[in-house]
């Protein structure tokens, strides 16, 4: 079956763009109680078995990327004993480490599961995907999945009903939908969206010292403040994503003085409901351009303007533009238009709720990925609070901009928003 369209651009970074481990997404839980090994096995057997795409290896076909799709095998669980070493914790979080460095090659196979054992009743679980075959929502599924189907063989969950549809019939329906007049009006919108648009500097620009950002950095935004964006959401009745962005918008503003902002989001474009329990790569990038206005609350409208904008074209991602859209964008800022991604996410239960365990997911931090972008920003929100992480995923300094993003946000977010004046 022919790659999807996003497929095809992770295929490139992976390549190109030396990614590496930045395009894997691993899943890391914490077991404690009695973990019935056969069961684990077994159900991950069924869970590879349930979704076509964690038994997907892709492969060129006439310089076209493939999607091979395998009759159910047993998965391979590898385990590493550690009951008797010396250290263990030690030990084990130098093996963790070095398993979420390593690559997970999709030509061979999409995902590697290892189980470390610490005690009779102490493991860590880690499975391992590559992101050609998993996106943040397909992660959920796979966790409530594998919760189901390990509890089934107890007799404490019922049987999983049968997939609906699968991710190759997603991405054939895709590869169907960008033709004709529904890829040239497309294109045509993203043409004239993106015309004259500015990309925010990634490096250091001349007389620009930048900072090392070797780590990711974080914020918590709570009470008051929280209220505060959440009261501005309600009383436009917009979702948080466009208010969100509009508070990186508001501080890189203050940061740069650039009024003419672009950058790049995340959205999911599953579209029917039959595809709700699929697991796969249904991520397309799509830019959102926004013009800062006077007031906070003006530039929370025209976010509420782009994002809905963006979000009734998301089927076309940016890289099948034609290159003359976004090439004076690059030519004016240096920048590519994948250089700075920032994205609002739900926070889940990530817990397995493992029969008789207690299965707690490890943090991995927002930056494990981070090798697929310049710049990038993740919010997540929580029902009582939102985290914001910022990444910088290339090799040398980030510029200033990125240094004070944090602080900008968190000195905005302390002003009454409706009245935060976003102009000097």
């Amino acid at each position: 079956m022919p790659a999807s369209v996003g497929q095809r651009l992770l295929w490139l970074m992976d390549h190109y763009r030396g990614a590496g481990g930045g395009l894997t997404e691993p899943l890391v839980w914490r077991l404690r109680g009695p973990l019935d090994l056969a069961a684990l096995r077994r159900g991950l057997d069924l869970l590879s078995a349930r979704h076509e795409a964690l038994r997907t290896t892709y492969a060129l076909r006439r310089s076209r990327l493939t999607q091979l799709i395998h009759e159910p095998r047993p998965v391979r669980l590898e385990i590493v004993d550690l009951r008797g070493a010396a250290a263990p914790e030690q030990r084990l979080t130098a093996e963790v480490e070095a398993e979420l460095s390593r690559g997970v090659d999709p030509t061979h196979w999409p995902l590697r599961a290892l189980l470390w054992q610490l005690a009779d009743d102490d493991h860590l679980l880690c499975v391992n995907l590559h992101h050609l075959a998993v996106d943040y929502r397909s992660n959920r599924i796979i966790t409530e999945d594998l919760t189901r189907l390990y509890n089934a063989q107890f007799g404490t969950e019922p049987e999983l009903p049968p997939v609906r549809r699968q991710y190759a019939d997603w991405s054939a329906g895709q590869a169907r939908a960008l033709r004709g007049s529904a890829l040239r009006e497309l294109t045509g919108y993203w043409t004239a969206t993106l015309d004259g648009a500015r990309f925010l500097p990634v490096r250091p620009a001349a007389g620009d010292a930048g900072v090392r950002m070797d780590e990711p950095r974080e914020a918590h935004i709570q009470g008051a403040r929280l209220a505060n964006l959440r009261a501005v959401a309600r009383e436009r009745g917009l979702p948080m994503l466009p208010v969100a962005l509009a508070v990186f918008f508001a501080s890189v503003h203050r940061l740069t003085g650039m009024t003419d902002l672009t950058i790049g989001t995340l959205v999911d474009v599953r579209g029917a409901p039959e595809y709700a329990d699929t697991v796969g790569f249904f991520e397309n990038l799509v830019l959102v351009r926004v013009q800062a206005g006077d007031t906070f609350a003006e530039t929370v409208q025209r976010c509420g303007v782009a994002v809905a904008g963006a979000l009734a074209h998301a089927a076309l991602p940016f890289h099948m533009l034609p290159p003359a859209t976004t090439g004076a964008a690059r030519e004016a800022g240096g920048g590519r238009a994948d250089d700075v991604v920032v994205n609002l996410i739900d926070a889940w239960d990530a817990r397995l709720g493992l029969d008789r365990l207690d299965a707690q997911l490890m943090p991995l931090g927002f930056g494990h990925s981070s090798g697929r972008f310049g710049v990038r920003v993740v919010m997540m929100e929580y029902s009582e609070g939102l985290v914001i992480s910022v990444t910088h995923g290339l090799d040398g300094p980030a510029p200033s901009w990125v240094d004070g993003l944090l602080p900008a946000i968190e000195e905005l977010l302390a002003e009454p928003l409706t009245a935060a004046a976003v102009l000097p």
